[in-house]
Formats: structure tokens, C-alpha cells, sequence
């Protein structure tokens, strides 16, 4: 469903629960006026940044002006992120004070889908290729957050 059709789901009762973006993201789309519980945490964090280059043009590039490059994204990043912990926060507190109720996954409760989770990872691991690729990368990232397992 494309974002754009998520506040109309829910106002119709097409859907009963979405998740979508970050609380400022959320915030923006008046989702709060359809949706009486936002739960935390959320189960992939939104935050993020992306940086592409053409392959081609990257490799023709002098290895200082790559470093200057990598070094650019890692400090977009880091103020993206700054930036969105602050509209998250704002937002989550003005969504609390129109009447929107938090709901927070126990530990144990959270402990048990991150398993489930692990297991449909696993599967796609075991495709091969590009899914792989993905599900390392994704190992690589929690265990670097120290979630790994």
C-alpha cells in the first residue's frame, strides 16, 4: 500500500494498523487523527540517509575525493539523524497530547517476535544472492547495535 492510502485505510477501517515512518513522518501524514495507539519500539528504525553514485563515475574518481565524499555522507548522516531524533520526539509528544495513546511491547513479548523474525531471515539467507546479501547485512547491523544473537 502506497503511503499516500495508509490515513484513508485507516479512517475506512480498510486496515486496522500501519507502520509507516518515523513519529515526525507519521506526525506529517495526520495519522494520529485515524490511529488511537502508536507502539513503541518501533520494529525497524526509520532514521536514515541514503547516498548513491554511479559506479562508474565513483571509480573515476581520485582516492581523496572519495574519502572527502565518505567522509560528507557519514556527517549528513549523523545530522539527519540528530535532526530526526528531535522532530521524532516533538512529534511523538504533540501526538500524545491530541489523544494518542502509547503502547509499548514488553520485553518478552519483544524477545519472542525478534525470534520469529530471525527465522523468516533465515529463510530468505538460505535463497541465495541478493536476499542473502540482505540478511547479512542486516546480521552486520544489529550486531554492530549490539543486538546480535
Amino acid at each position: 500500500m502506497s503511503g499516500g492510502d495508509i490515513y484513508s485505510a485507516l479512517a475506512t477501517g480498510t486496515i486496522d494498523a500501519a507502520r509507516w515512518a518515523s513519529p515526525a513522518g507519521n506526525m506529517n501524514n495526520s495519522f494520529h487523527e485515524v490511529a488511537d495507539y502508536y507502539v513503541q519500539p518501533s520494529p525497524m528504525p526509520v532514521p536514515n540517509n541514503f547516498f548513491a553514485v554511479n559506479s562508474q563515475a565513483w571509480e573515476a574518481l581520485p582516492d581523496d575525493l572519495k574519502a572527502i565524499l565518505n567522509q560528507a555522507a557519514v556527517a549528513s548522516s549523523l545530522s539527519y539523524i540528530t535532526l530526526s531524533m528531535n522532530e521524532d520526539a516533538n512529534a511523538m509528544q504533540e501526538m500524545i497530547d491530541s489523544g494518542m495513546e502509547v503502547s509499548t511491547i514488553p520485553p518478552e513479548e519483544w524477545t519472542e517476535m525478534e525470534a520469529e523474525a530471525r527465522k523468516l531471515w533465515r529463510a530468505y539467507d538460505e535463497e541465495g544472492g541478493l536476499a542473502a546479501e540482505g540478511v547479512e547485512m542486516l546480521d552486520q547491523f544489529l550486531q554492530d547495535m549490539g543486538y546480535s544473537q
